[in-house]
């Protein structure tokens, strides 16, 4: 939900206003483009935190993405995108009062400031025993700790909880000095998706595949290595696959790709790529390996291939189909 402007008339801080400590999640970003993996996030911090609100700002001034889409763009995108979540709500624009901020003796600029800001904004509205919690992707952490006068600001009033992907490891951590015996930092592990890949694929395919923007599974590291090899669904023009130097298939678009499981006479031809199998039936897509004894020249049915490896699941007890990788080529 986007709230248009802080009034203590407003429904959700009426709500909040009534809980005896209310659990208030913030989280602030470009959100250039914005995607369902950063709902996701959110969704998972509110559950697993139980928290009572998410409140979501946007960094007005984009200052480490100079090619982003203006604010207003921006923030119509969100608005879009949060629409139908009660517990997650869209700040207004909340710019600095002065041009050198100050925080102790340090001076701060824009996006610091922009921290400080929303803090006061929101104290104004809520009850004085809110409880903040600073919800972050792993990836966004390790900038954030680059400059750690924005990490004392968190720090003030509020715990910072890190999501952690399951490509982006977070590799590095609080500085022990910023954080005290009431202050905080909690991990939650999160498989999510990023802005930045989504904009490359956009750029290497073209804008018109913007579709794709909720299905992809792509880790970052692997766009580098993907070829021109891609398979449309002739239906409805989409990308489905997308295919890497390395030999393995990658899934975009789950539910155009769904429909090479309902028929036995949907074939994909896959002589160009010997090495690989593919999970259609998982909601995030696990690219595996082939063993190499696989023939190199063969029209596969995919709807076989989903169900060997599904019966090997169910064999062989796997959490992760992935972990097929490290198994002996004898058990295909």
């Amino acid at each position: 939900m986007i709230i248009s402007e802080f009034n203590h008339q407003s429904t959700i801080f009426i709500e909040l206003s009534a809980k005896e400590t209310p659990r208030i999640g913030l989280a602030n970003g470009t959100f250039d483009i914005i995607h369902d993996g950063h709902v996701s996030l959110w969704k998972e911090a509110l559950s697993q935190l139980h928290l009572d609100a998410v409140f979501i700002w946007h960094d007005v001034y984009a200052k480490h993405k100079p090619h982003a889409q203006v604010y207003e763009t921006r923030l119509k995108l969100l608005a879009q995108k949060l629409k139908n979540e009660p517990y997650i709500h869209c700040l207004p624009n909340i710019r600095p009062l002065t041009k050198e901020p100050k925080f102790g003796a340090a001076t701060l600029d824009n996006e610091q400031a922009q921290h400080i800001r929303v803090r006061q904004t929101l104290k104004q509205y809520l009850p004085s025993n809110a409880t903040f919690f600073q919800v972050f992707g792993s990836d966004n952490l390790n900038k954030v700790l680059l400059t750690k006068a924005i990490v004392d600001i968190i720090l003030e009033d509020a715990q910072i909880v890190v999501l952690e992907r399951s490509n982006h490891p977070l590799v590095r951590k609080l500085p022990k000095e910023t954080i005290s015996l009431n202050r905080t930092v909690d991990s939650i592990y999160f498989k999510g998706l990023s802005s930045s890949l989504i904009r490359e694929v956009n750029e290497k395919y073209g804008t018109s595949h913007l579709r794709m923007v909720n299905t992809i599974f792509l880790e970052r590291d692997r766009l580098s290595q993907i070829e021109e090899k891609i398979v449309f669904d002739e239906e409805t023009k989409e990308i489905c696959f997308l295919i890497s130097k390395n030999k393995q298939l990658i899934m975009l678009n789950p539910s155009a790709s769904s429909k090479y499981l309902s028929s036995n006479q949907k074939d994909i031809y896959i002589s160009e790529v010997p090495h690989w199998y593919i999970d259609l039936r998982v909601s995030s897509p696990i690219v595996i390996n082939r063993p190499e004894t696989f023939p190199q020249s063969q029209l596969l049915t995919v709807v076989n291939l989903a169900t060997k490896i599904q019966d090997l699941s169910i064999q062989y007890g796997f959490t992760s189909l992935s972990s097929l990788q490290v198994f002996n080529k004898e058990i295909f």
